[in-house]
């Protein structure tokens, strides 16, 4: 028997997919598709639908041409939007029981069949196919997949993103004991800072991931890039030092270089302090 999954009428400009998209750094297009795959796979799950616990990265990778980073970006941005631990929002709103699993099925086939004999016909449909009687057996099972499935994404977002490439089992070891998942983007976000604004991370000295995830080091604050000061006397000779009068807020009128270089100088200091 084929089965079915529901579209709502505005899910294709729902806003959510925007917000996703500009997150994820990827296109509203794709992010659509990879939740078409999510909703067709959540609804084919055998034990519970609406579980997405056995979806594989690689293979939405290979149905779409999109790097597993990509796919993994988008993924992690759903979880808070339209996932919910593994499990799609809204699947029990939106989306309607199978026959097999409604109590009141069997009433309504059974006055269907006896409608269909008082018309002349006997039609005594074939038994469906019943979800497996241990299917509760598999919840924990279930459960511990998609706990595993969540951490995989998010610690593939930080992997990708960290500069140092060292001890990666023992940091993914460090990730799962921290239950830092939670706090992905936090942490994605001050790498990327880091990298571009820390002075030690600039000259490549970034700490070792083991040692930053354990530091919780994205609670320090970042050492910012040291800058030289301008020659201020090259600058006046240059007869160019008015702008920096202006952007210091020094009154230059009647004053010379020997007075307002001295004064640009320590307004600069300040400011870079």
């Amino acid at each position: 028997m084929m089965e079915w999954v529901r579209l709502w009428h505005d899910m294709p400009t729902d806003p959510k997919w925007r917000v996703i998209a500009r997150k994820s750094g990827r296109t509203i297009p794709e992010v659509i598709a990879v939740y078409v795959v999510l909703m067709t796979n959540a609804s084919a799950n055998a034990t519970e639908r609406g579980r997405t616990h056995n979806i594989v990265v690689e293979d939405i990778s290979a149905l779409f041409d999109l790097d597993e980073g990509a796919v993994t970006q988008i993924l992690t941005h759903m979880e808070g939007k339209v996932i919910d631990c593994g499990r799609l929002t809204g699947w029990d709103k939106r989306q309607p029981k199978r026959e097999r699993d409604d109590p009141d099925n069997a009433a309504r086939s059974k006055a269907w069949r006896d409608a269909q004999k008082g018309n002349g016909k006997d039609h005594n449909p074939p038994e469906r196919q019943q979800t497996p009687p241990n299917a509760n057996e598999h919840l924990d099972k279930i459960r511990e997949d998609k706990d595993k499935e969540v951490i995989n994404r998010a610690f593939a977002l930080f992997w990708t993103e960290y500069p140092k490439k060292r001890k990666k089992k023992e940091t993914l070891r460090v990730w799962q004991n921290a239950k830092l998942s939670k706090e992905v983007n936090r942490i994605v976000e001050d790498v990327a800072k880091r990298k571009a604004e820390d002075r030690r991370w600039v000259d490549g000295y970034a700490p070792d991931p083991t040692t930053y995830l354990r530091g919780e080091l994205w609670n320090d604050d970042i050492e910012a890039i040291k800058v030289d000061a301008p020659d201020f006397w090259k600058i006046a000779k240059a007869d160019a030092l008015m702008p920096w009068c202006t952007r210091y807020g020094i009154d230059a009128t009647g004053k010379y270089n020997n007075e307002l270089v001295p004064k640009v100088q320590a307004a600069w200091e300040k400011a870079n302090a």
